[in-house]
């Protein structure tokens, strides 16, 4: 979860990430710019969690789509 918390610190800085997270449901969220915004998230996260971040670049998108299910929802919540 300190990650999870990590990237949701680092995408809190995004105004319009944020605007399109309050605006809309996840299934339409995910269209948006969300996906890129975790993704360099992500990347900027590599040397803290180096192993858990190499994963989820490298591995299935089932594991990123959880990821970025779990960050809409704690920006979402914040945001209500």
């Amino acid at each position: 979860m300190q990650f999870i918390n990590h990237l949701v610190e680092q995408l809190e800085q995004d105004a319009e990430l944020l605007a399109q997270i309050k605006a809309n449901s996840f299934e339409i969220a995910k269209y948006g710019k969300l996906p890129d915004a975790v993704k360099k998230a992500i990347i900027r996260a590599l040397s803290s969690y180096h192993n858990l971040a190499d994963l989820l670049l490298k591995n299935s998108d089932k594991s990123f789509e959880q990821v970025l299910e779990m960050v809409y929802h704690l920006i979402k919540t914040k945001l209500q």
